[in-house]
């Protein structure tokens, strides 16, 4: 339980990391989406 939850956040910095760059991180934007 507590590996998922810690992949979670680390999905959510990474979208977040990408959503702050420009252009976004495609990246991060479909490792983000992934987790959910």
């Amino acid at each position: 339980m507590a590996h998922g939850v810690n992949r979670a956040i680390e999905g959510m910095a990474e979208l977040l990391a990408g959503l702050s760059r420009w252009p976004p991180s495609h990246y991060g934007l479909r490792n983000g989406i992934a987790i959910f």
